[in-house]
């Protein structure tokens, strides 16, 4: 597999699948790259990275997860906990913020989707005290 390519260093990775793409989130803050979530997709056909855009809003410690052939960021570090969902659309290029995780934040969480729902799993909620609450977040309603 080759490297990403667009120059610069990444750190904190969430890998997600829509399709035959592999989709990397990743921070960076070095450089020209200084603090941004980059979206990069790695299209397996054709063995090559494809820088795409960077997410509204700069995070670490995110989880992502695909749902509804869309890809969600749910969560992460920016200063502070983030509770901030935002949607990524490959049909259409595009970024939506969405409704906040209704629990206050978490940060350094896993998720999984079944049947569309995205089911995220321990970390670090705003209060600092590590989880390990399961919680669910419906994309075709916003809500947990």
């Amino acid at each position: 597999m080759p490297s990403i390519t667009s120059g610069c260093n990444r750190t904190v990775i969430s890998l997600v699948t829509v399709s035959n793409t592999v989709y990397a989130l990743s921070y960076v803050s070095s450089g020209s790259c200084t603090n941004a979530t980059h979206l990069d997709k790695f299209d397996i056909s054709s063995n090559a990275w494809t820088y795409l855009s960077s997410s509204p809003s700069p995070k670490y410690n995110l989880t992502a997860c695909a749902a509804n052939s869309k890809i969600y960021i749910l969560g992460g570090t920016y200063g502070s906990v983030q509770s901030s969902v935002e949607e990524y659309d490959p049909a259409t290029n595009t970024w939506e913020t969405k409704g906040a995780i209704p629990y206050g934040g978490l940060t350094e969480h896993a998720c999984v989707t079944v049947n569309n729902k995205i089911y995220l799993i321990g970390g670090e909620p705003s209060g600092g005290n590590k989880t390990n609450t399961l919680y669910v977040y419906n994309p075709s309603f916003d809500t947990d």
